[in-house]
């Protein structure tokens, strides 16, 4: 499994530190800014690890819409938490395509039945 850390955050650093030496894995590092998502592509890592709170996290979102089965992790320093990301897309070609996903979002936050748009 190749995993990429993006910034340089402790809590990325401690991570790495902890990772269990028994597996297979490659953990490269990618600095943040300008080339970030051109360095995801090379690196092609499995899982994506971040720093939440960088001011721009677009790389990573660009990195998740080209390969949308990596798992991507941003990690939130100030309130030590994990959030974790999926690259799950759907079709929103219309208006009505993305409203009938609002729905379906709504739905889940809801513990609901998605109501059928029309």
């Amino acid at each position: 499994m190749r995993i990429t850390l993006i910034g340089d955050d402790l809590n990325l650093n401690g991570t790495e530190a902890l990772l269990p030496t028994g597996l297979a894995l490659t953990v490269s590092h990618v600095a943040h800014g300008a080339g970030a998502f051109e360095a995801l592509l090379a690196e092609h890592p499995d899982l994506v690890l971040f720093d939440i709170s960088l001011p721009v996290i677009s790389p990573v979102l660009a990195y998740m819409d080209a390969h949308p089965a990596a798992l991507v992790i941003g990690i939130n320093p100030a309130d030590q938490t994990a959030t974790v990301l999926s690259g799950e897309t759907y079709p929103a070609a219309s208006a009505q395509e993305l409203a009938n996903l609002i729905a379906l979002a709504y739905a889940s936050v809801n513990n609901e039945t998605a109501p059928h748009a029309e």
